[in-house]
């Protein structure tokens, strides 16, 4: 009977593991931002990423592989661009991980002038 109950107690925390990050994968997006997550390994987060913004004639796209920790999601652009600084992507969920808030720190090298992904909100579509 302990055996069993071992088990099942296993089975749960498995399931829950995978429950953690299992929401965060899909396609989030909005008028002018779009944030697409694959989950890559779902007991460590990992996890791989793009985002793209349009504002007008203005637009940028990075594509990399990061870590989903809790409701936050950073990666870095998986190819370096020769003379770029370290960027990084911080997409930030709301508890449901319906909606996520972008940040970014040091790609303006990924982007125009007079676009980029700070601060951009993103809602996650349907399938």
């Amino acid at each position: 009977m302990k055996k069993y109950v071992f088990a099942l107690c296993a089975g749960c925390l498995v399931t829950s593991a995978y429950a953690q990050y299992a929401n965060i994968e899909g396609f989030y997006s909005s008028e002018t931002t779009s944030l697409q997550i694959i989950l890559l390994d779902d007991d460590s987060g990992v996890a791989a990423a793009s985002t793209s913004v349009v504002i007008g004639g203005c637009s940028g796209t990075i594509v990399g592989i990061g870590k989903v920790s809790g409701n936050v999601l950073q990666f870095k652009p998986y190819k370096k661009e020769e003379g770029a600084e370290e960027c990084v992507i911080t997409a930030t969920f709301n508890k449901k991980r319906t909606k996520a808030t972008i940040e970014e720190s040091q790609c303006g090298y990924y982007h125009g002038a007079s676009c980029a992904w700070e601060g951009q909100s993103v809602n996650k579509k349907d399938n």
